[in-house]
């Protein structure tokens, strides 16, 4: 007799456990949902610098901070088949070639072969202060004649002047004083839309 009126009460525990198994699987599998959702539309909207010879700088997701840099997001460069080149926040090396003056040798490691290269004009105007610095990008330095090497920076610095195209130039003034003058440029040529992001955790 125990046995049968027992029966009805473990029916209804076995349902509601089922149900909450059920709850919990459906809840979860929204939320995988969502996150996936929202990664595609990440995706699609995420924008990136594009170098002159199809390489490309975006930012390293999920937003990993530099060991370089504590705080900010370590950057990846791409070549312009998709191979990650680097990760990092590390300073990178731009260097004249003297056999041909309009290209730029980008350096971001200390081995051979870890350079990339391009047609520089373009990108220069944007970053170089000819008056500032008392030179093209692509002279040599009257001081050190034989010194390739132009530019310390980092790629996130160049992502930054690529994507706001804050232009700063010095002006000579008629007393002979110089003045920094900024302005907006167009660096439409150097961003470009649905890139490929780098999502690696390592």
């Amino acid at each position: 007799m125990r046995r049968k009126a027992n029966s009805p009460a473990k029916k209804r525990n076995l349902l509601l456990r089922i149900l909450i198994k059920t709850v919990k699987i459906l809840i979860i599998l929204i939320i995988l949902s969502a996150a996936y959702i929202a990664f595609v539309l990440i995706s699609r909207r995420y924008d990136c610098v594009v170098l002159p010879n199809g390489a490309t700088i975006t930012y390293s997701y999920f937003l990993r901070s530099s060991e370089e840099d504590p705080g900010y997001s370590t950057m990846t460069l791409r070549d312009a088949a998709g191979k990650v080149l680097i990760r990092s926040n590390r300073y990178v090396e731009l260097h004249r070639n003297p056999a041909d003056k309009d290209e730029v040798i980008l350096k971001y490691g200390k081995e051979d072969g870890q350079e990339i290269r391009f047609y520089g004009r373009d990108l220069m105007r944007i970053t170089w202060d000819e008056d500032f610095f008392g030179r093209k990008w692509n002279e040599p330095d009257k001081g050190f004649p034989d010194k390739t090497k132009f530019l310390t920076t980092d790629l996130r610095t160049i992502d930054h002047h690529l994507t706001e195209c804050f232009v700063s130039k010095t002006v000579k003034q008629k007393d002979g004083s110089r003045k920094r003058h900024s302005n907006y440029a167009d660096c439409s040529e150097f961003r470009k839309y649905d890139c490929k992001m780098d999502w690696s955790l390592w």
